[in-house]
């Protein structure tokens, strides 16, 4: 079933089904959102810091890097969908499987936290590398994990897996062209 397909059926038929309704009031929301905008905060105090000294800007960087325009804007989108669908399959699971689900959580969450130490703030483009393929692992995990519980979860947690397969190219890219 496709992605818009499954957002279709669960969202728009006859409004949003009592499963995937959210509110403020609900505190499993706010520590999730307050998880990630944590650390959203704190990574972007790294990105920040190594843009404005001009750090960033000596390295070769490949043609198709997306823009610095885009990235704010779409790390906002992600990190609500990150907090939201994993909100969702913890509304969907109970026991050992809620307990996976926050242990892949907590991992995942802390190597995108890590990754932005090691690559901007301790400027180690190698090693941003191995951190960003470990995310890779622990982001894969999450959305199994995810999808085991409620599909629709792990369907709103794939652009996030997406873009940090391309920031992994990206990494990637930069060792190379940069000879780290």
């Amino acid at each position: 079933m496709s992605f818009a397909r499954l957002f279709t059926d669960k969202m728009m038929a006859d409004g949003v089904p009592p499963e995937y309704r959210w509110t403020f009031r609900d505190p499993m929301l706010l520590v999730f959102l307050a998880v990630v905008f944590v650390v959203a905060f704190f990574s972007t105090k790294y990105n920040m810091d190594a843009i404005q000294s001009g750090w960033y800007d000596t390295l070769v960087q490949p043609d198709w890097q997306p823009s610095k325009k885009v990235f704010p804007i779409v790390w906002t989108i992600l990190y609500f969908l990150i907090a939201y669908s994993t909100y969702v399959a913890y509304r969907h699971s109970s026991g050992n499987e809620r307990s996976q689900v926050l242990i892949a959580f907590v991992v995942q969450i802390a190597l995108n936290f890590y990754w932005s130490y090691v690559f901007f703030g301790k400027k180690s483009v190698r090693e941003a590398l191995y951190v960003i393929l470990a995310l890779d692992v622990a982001a894969i995990v999450q959305f199994y994990l995810m999808y085991r519980v409620d599909q629709f979860s792990a369907m709103m947690f794939l652009p996030y897996l997406l873009w940090i397969g391309l920031a992994t190219l990206l990494n990637l890219k930069i060792v190379q062209l940069n000879g780290y």
